[in-house]
């Protein structure tokens, strides 16, 4: 609709609550009697703006980037699966580990990963099995310049799969020693979708008052527990239903998942 079709309807309109509550005005009756034509065309034209405008820039959201943030907390293939759907599903992903993820890759898995981002990408591509697929971009942990580092920077949001204690609570105090506490930062002070996955257990009562403090915060968290009624064959499928619900937050559905009810979807 141009600026002239808007304003044309906006006459029209003022046309009709002038016609309505002054008739007297009005000698000319034609008028009166299409006055519901007039309010009908303006209010429907106004609601297709309305709806031709969030239908855009849901989809220029969509193709915004997702930042996922990968700290030293246990369970690194809750990255890799997650690394795994979204690029199958040629999404953009800015991927950022933090400085303790080098070490529990070596504890756990007894694997070296590279610091160099181009190699770093090679090494979460390999992992997950997705040699070509989406776009992939690593950040060095402690690159504070980075682009995800800026609230100008858009994008659709960020995960922090797993999520330790020890960023949670940084996150929670508002500070940003590092990459990816920043960019989790930036999240929260631009309004944007910001999902935690804390992978602790039990929880002290420093933890739920951290959880607390984010969930209040606009964060939305996601703890790594698992559902049983997708009747769950192996690890990948405990671990793909957690990977799931925290993508739904984001508004992102790239997970072949047995829900509550619906017929198993096939991507």
């Amino acid at each position: 609709m141009t600026n002239d079709q808007q304003l044309e309807n906006l006459r029209r309109f003022h046309l009709f609550l002038d016609t309505a509550l002054r008739p007297e005005r009005h000698l000319n009756q034609s008028r009166i009697s299409v006055q519901y034509d007039i309010v009908s065309s303006y209010l429907f034209s106004i609601s297709t703006y309305f709806f031709s405008r969030t239908y855009c820039l849901k989809i220029m959201t969509n193709n915004y980037p997702l930042i996922v943030g990968v700290t030293g907390a246990s369970g690194l293939i809750y990255a890799v699966r997650t690394l795994k759907y979204l690029l199958e599903a040629d999404r953009a992903v800015e991927l950022v580990a933090s400085k303790s993820t080098y070490m529990v890759w070596q504890s756990e898995q007894n694997i070296r990963m590279p610091a160099e981002p181009t190699l770093q990408e090679e090494f979460w591509r390999e992992k997950a099995g997705v040699p070509n697929s989406g776009k992939l971009r690593c950040h060095p942990w402690q690159d504070v310049g980075a682009n995800i580092a800026s609230g100008s920077f858009r994008t659709q949001g960020m995960m922090i799969i797993p999520c330790s204690m020890s960023t949670l609570g940084k996150l929670a105090a508002g500070l940003s020693s590092d990459l990816l506490e920043r960019a989790a930062d930036v999240q929260l002070k631009e309004g944007r979708k910001l999902v935690l996955v804390p992978r602790e257990t039990p929880f002290s009562l420093i933890h739920l008052r951290n959880l607390t403090t984010l969930a209040e915060a606009g964060a939305r968290i996601v703890p790594a527990i698992p559902a049983w009624y997708h009747n769950p064959q192996t690890i990948e499928d405990l671990v793909d239903f957690v990977v799931a619900r925290a993508l739904d937050q984001l508004g992102i559905d790239c997970v072949p998942l047995k829900r509550w009810k619906e017929e198993e979807k096939s991507h």
